[in-house]
């Protein structure tokens, strides 16, 4: 595998009971990248990281983070490996302030001789500092989405896995979220994988777009790469919507 390649999937089929979710999905992510993953509901965007990240076994593939295997491995020592996975849905902890929940990130890095670094996360999210004695479940939805990354940051990821992080939150919010990972990204060299609904929006940020129906990967997108309409259509719908209009 190339040095600067962090994460590389190859040939992964996940599956939920007899049911396959994911077919034979292989990309790579390289170092400091951007990659998003489009798809419609149901189309296997979120079974990918989920499987990734070790919350669900793969039924055959291979996963290498850093040149290491990491399919079937544990959630919590993918964690320690340095890569972190932010769930669709901001899973914050409702009765804990703010700086409880970040504090929370740095289990997994507990006895590595290593500080919480709470400076570093309301640098880069100054309206935690401004709330952090406030109970995380008291927070707006885009707040709260700044919460889960700025607390998958306190573990020292090196790379994010992220869920759906435009879902329910206004676009203004939207573009706040995706300005500050985008930020993060150059400022820190922090690589990122995120599961994204709408097109538009991927190809703005991502370094490279993956549509995915049906459990594989239909269309591969590099960054200010000319593509017409309908193939994009063709391989997130199945047909080309736009000679239906």
């Amino acid at each position: 595998m190339p040095h600067d390649v962090l994460l590389a999937i190859d040939g992964l089929e996940a599956r939920y009971g007899r049911t396959i979710a994911v077919r034979h999905v292989s990309f790579e992510v390289r170092r400091g990248e951007t990659v998003c993953i489009v798809g419609p509901n149901g189309a296997g965007k979120s079974t990918i990281l989920k499987t990734v990240a070790g919350g669900i076994r793969p039924a055959s593939g291979k996963i290498e983070f850093k040149g290491r295997r990491i399919d079937g491995a544990a959630p919590e020592d993918i964690a320690r490996a340095g890569l972190s996975f932010v769930p669709e849905g901001r899973h914050v902890f409702a009765g804990l302030t703010v700086e409880e929940n970040l504090l929370v990130g740095t289990y997994m890095k507990r006895g590595t001789g290593r500080t919480p670094d709470l400076g570093r996360i309301y640098q880069h999210f100054p309206r935690l500092a401004e709330r952090r004695r406030q109970a995380g479940g008291k927070l707006s939805g885009g707040e709260q989405q700044m919460l889960v990354i700025g607390r998958a940051l306190m573990a020292r990821a090196e790379m994010l896995l992220i869920d759906e992080p435009s879902l329910g939150l206004a676009p203004k919010i939207v573009d706040q979220v995706y300005e500050i990972l985008l930020k993060l990204q150059r400022e820190e060299r922090l690589t990122l994988l995120v599961n994204e609904q709408r097109l538009d929006r991927a190809r703005q940020v991502a370094d490279r777009v993956l549509i995915v129906r049906e459990g594989a990967v239909q269309l591969r997108i590099p960054r200010n790469q000319a593509i017409d309409e309908g193939s994009m259509h063709n391989a997130y719908f199945g047909f080309d919507a736009m000679a239906m209009t």
